[in-house]
């Protein structure tokens, strides 16, 4: 059985909860969030949010996100560029203000935080380096799990 697995963060995005989530590798990553939860935060209609959720399961991005056993159940997570993507294309669709990427940023900036707030500034700094590419992959591990 697989560990529970608990946010690390619970952000606020318009008005509702946004959980952020250590990212599912060994090395360093920036944080994951609950892609329903940005579903939700963006005003998707439910029907809307199910179609992405079965989406995000069954096509070729299936392989970049991952399910996780929460106290409140199964949660798909997503890497944060998923979420800059996502956002990126509902404001060109003119169906979010472009605050909310800013708003979102601040969010994950929390997130972050809190995987670094223990550690000196320059290795916090070293870590994020470290993190941003895997997470885009940059770097030698290319994302694998």
């Amino acid at each position: 059985m697989a560990p529970l697995v608990t946010p690390i963060h619970i952000g606020n995005l318009n008005g509702l909860p946004l959980r952020f989530f250590r990212a599912p590798f060994k090395e360093p990553h920036l944080p994951w969030h609950a892609p329903d939860d940005l579903h939700a935060c963006l005003a998707f209609p439910p029907l809307l949010r199910k179609d992405f959720q079965q989406r995000l399961q069954s096509t070729e991005w299936a392989k970049d996100v991952r399910p996780v056993a929460t106290t409140m159940g199964i949660v798909t997570i997503a890497p944060h560029w998923m979420a800059q993507g996502l956002l990126g294309s509902v404001i060109q669709l003119g169906l979010a203000q472009p605050s909310i990427e800013l708003d979102y940023a601040v969010q994950a900036g929390d997130a972050i935080n809190v995987l670094t707030g223990h550690l000196p500034d320059e290795a916090a700094f070293h870590l994020m380096c470290t993190a941003f590419r895997n997470t885009n992959r940059m770097g030698t591990s290319g994302g694998a799990a």
